[in-house]
């Protein structure tokens, strides 16, 4: 696959390398509800001592615009621990900023808490609750 240029996204115009778009094309098939560890896409694709280099793909993802074509849902990746861990927006109104909402109970969440919330997943204290598992081996999209 060669690189090319991404076209939107606060890293509008940056070359996006060959190990960031494969990290991009796995998560992109995430399905809502669901999520994977930084882990678990570091050893899907094939570099199974990445995990921190899979982060860092994503902190760069120029492809978080769920209406854009192409679409990378960074939010569903997580901490081994099951935590969910930092997470940056890059739409205009978040700006690169780590923004809080309230739950119904008044709760504080962190913006990639209410996301994940609002995809059906269940997050207490921060952790990830109920079975985590999504592997591309046993997983059909």
């Amino acid at each position: 696959m060669d690189s090319f240029t991404s076209w939107q996204g606060r890293n509008r115009g940056r070359t996006v390398t060959d190990f960031e778009m494969t990290v991009y094309e796995y998560v992109s098939q995430i399905p809502r509800g669901r999520v994977a560890t930084y882990k678990q896409v570091a050893v899907a694709i094939s570099h199974p001592n990445s995990s921190r280099a899979v982060g860092t793909a994503l902190s760069k993802n120029p492809y978080a615009d769920p209406d854009g074509d192409f679409y990378v849902p960074c939010h569903r990746v997580i901490n081994s621990n099951f935590k969910v861990g930092g997470f940056l927006g890059v739409t205009s109104t978040i700006q690169g900023c780590v923004v809080e909402a309230r739950a119904k109970d008044g709760q504080v969440l962190s913006l990639k808490e209410q996301m994940l919330q609002d995809e059906g997943v269940t997050i207490i204290n921060g952790t990830i609750a109920g079975p985590v598992s999504y592997r591309r081996a046993v997983t059909s999209f």
